[in-house]
């Protein structure tokens, strides 16, 4: 009976220490966390999409910054090298890439940050509002468009942001760093034609708005009315 009793002990110990023991790979993740906050005003800003990218450029993870104090964690990561970036997709913060010497605006200025076994890296950062471009979308007889989607790109033809025309045919696309873009207007279901900016029909031959500080610009379109075919 004592050599079947002690067995017993022995075996579930040996269940519990398999059980809760940490794996391999969750004994060696690594950590990242930061807080982002508004350079100005040193407040936080919350709901802001960080995203973490390996060394190819493929998305690995993303996260939410919390509401109230703006902090971050990217958790459970394998040994590595990453890259961080802080999407800020219809905000006015400009987006940026996290890099401790220098204002990042790309995946090649970057930081390369090395996760190693269970250590925390802190990367925080500060955001400042960048220049807005806005104007007012009519058709070509006068009538304000609703609806209307502005897509901004840069000069590569990346997109960047877009935003919709609301009442007044008024758009808004913001959290624009200094630079030359070009701007499509998508007319959809309006019964117009769409264009880029202005009065052109391709990405190569549309006009180039520059920003040259972090104003605001003013671009109104008249768009012609389409055809259809039925």
């Amino acid at each position: 009976m004592k050599i079947r009793f002690t067995y017993s002990i022995l075996t579930v110990l040996f269940i519990a220490f398999y059980c809760f023991s940490p794996t391999a790979d969750e004994a060696q993740a690594g950590s990242i966390k930061g807080t982002v906050l508004d350079k100005l005003s040193n407040q936080p800003i919350g709901e802001l999409t960080v995203g973490l990218y390996d060394q190819n450029g493929n998305l690995q993870q993303s996260v939410l910054t919390d509401t109230d104090t703006g902090e971050y964690l990217l958790d459970n990561l394998p040994d590595g090298t990453y890259k961080v970036v802080f999407f800020t997709f219809y905000t006015d913060y400009i987006q940026k890439w996290y890099n401790s010497a220098e204002d990042a605006y790309s995946f090649a200025t970057a930081e390369s940050i090395n996760v190693s076994g269970t250590a925390e890296e802190d990367l925080s950062i500060t955001l400042e509002k960048g220049a807005k471009i806005t104007g007012t979308v009519e058709g070509s007889n006068g009538v304000e468009l609703a609806g209307v989607t502005a897509r901004v790109f840069d000069i590569d033809g990346n997109w960047i942001t877009s935003a919709a025309t609301g009442d007044g045919g008024i758009y808004s696309l913001t959290g624009l760093n200094n630079g030359e873009y070009k701007i499509q207007f998508r007319a959809g279901d309006t019964g117009y034609a769409s264009e880029w900016y202005n009065d052109k029909y391709t990405i190569d031959k549309a006009d180039t708005v520059t920003i040259s500080s972090l104003t605001d610009e003013v671009r109104n379109i008249e768009l012609d009315t389409g055809t259809s075919i039925s």
